[in-house]
């Protein structure tokens, strides 16, 4: 959910979301998804702790299956 910081593999750790604003843009991603028709979603690469629950529950809630 970070940008990177160009040139590097490096997380810009100054953007940071708040539990609810990131839980909105999760939320948001999923069910976009969900109406545009995907079969499942998968969550990889995720480095952020809170922000892999987040996402985790954002995925779920859609009730479609999801791959961690």
């Amino acid at each position: 959910m970070r940008p990177i910081i160009v040139g590097t593999d490096q997380h810009d750790i100054s953007k940071e979301w708040t539990e609810s604003e990131a839980t909105r843009l999760f939320q948001l991603k999923a069910n976009n998804l969900k109406s545009c028709g995907v079969d499942f979603l998968m969550l990889e690469l995720l480095r952020d702790c809170d922000y892999v629950i987040w996402a985790s529950k954002a995925a779920i809630e859609t009730n479609l299956p999801v791959w961690i």
